[in-house]
């Protein structure tokens, strides 16, 4: 578990975070890239940054995350009660 850990930065690209906790955890400019999320809860982190591209966070408690200029693309996939454009992430290759 990483509540309110401070993780800037960082490349978990690829990475396995299954299940993993970050509530309320920085993680601006953070690299998710391709990374496994399912289950994750990530309620109050700070995703300011981040690089969320071809990231599958359709099964990641977002609920007051920051995702103000997070990366994402067209391979992202989202909880469907998030609209990630109205809460400022950027789209693009």
């Amino acid at each position: 578990m990483a509540r309110g850990a401070v993780i800037l930065s960082s490349d978990l690209s690829w990475s396995d975070l299954t299940d993993s906790v970050f509530l309320g955890a920085d993680l601006r400019e953070t690299s998710f890239v391709g990374s496994k999320l399912a289950g994750a809860l990530m309620i109050g982190a700070d995703l300011k940054g981040a690089n969320l591209r071809s990231t599958d966070l359709r099964l990641v408690n977002l609920s007051d995350a920051l995702l103000v200029g997070a990366y994402a693309d067209s391979d992202t996939q989202w909880p469907p009660d998030l609209d990630p454009r109205a809460e400022g992430v950027s789209f693009g290759n």
